[in-house]
């Protein structure tokens, strides 16, 4: 593998479902000895929260399970992470939409559907590796 990838967990406050998938999957790659060959990240579509660390509950579950998230802090989705970052995960179909409306702030239309296409193969692609019924399969076009 050459170089880093890099992947953007996204729901609304960037306080409860995309800072637990990001400490999820932070120390699944850990586990696994891939944790300097991928970059994890999260953010909201919203900015509610920014500055934030996640909420107590999201925190106290992670715990029990043995995650911890008490060095994440909130922050909002930007147009540059879909330029940044190799695969943008949604956490709902909402989400989905608000990061379509984002895209389309974009004035380079060229760059804009390229971005469109290459979220919905990584919507999809997710939802083939971990399984039916995740919300990337429903999402995909």
């Amino acid at each position: 593998m050459t170089g880093t990838i890099r992947v953007l967990m996204v729901c609304t406050g960037n306080i409860c479902r995309s800072p637990t998938a990001e400490g999820v999957l932070r120390r699944k790659l850990a586990d696994a000895g891939l944790q300097d060959q991928v970059e994890v990240a999260s953010a909201g579509t919203v900015d509610y929260h920014a500055g934030s660390p996640p909420d107590h509950r999201a925190q106290q579950s992670a715990r029990r399970r043995g995650y911890d998230l008490s060095r994440q802090r909130a922050r909002q989705l930007r147009v540059e992470d879909f330029e940044r970052f190799d695969l943008v995960l949604a956490m709902d179909a909402d989400h989905v939409a608000e990061m379509n409306i984002l895209i389309k702030t974009i004035q380079d239309s060229a760059a804009q559907e390229s971005i469109i296409q290459s979220t919905r193969v990584n919507f999809y692609q997710f939802g083939l590796m971990f399984g039916d019924g995740g919300f990337a399969t429903r999402v995909a076009g």
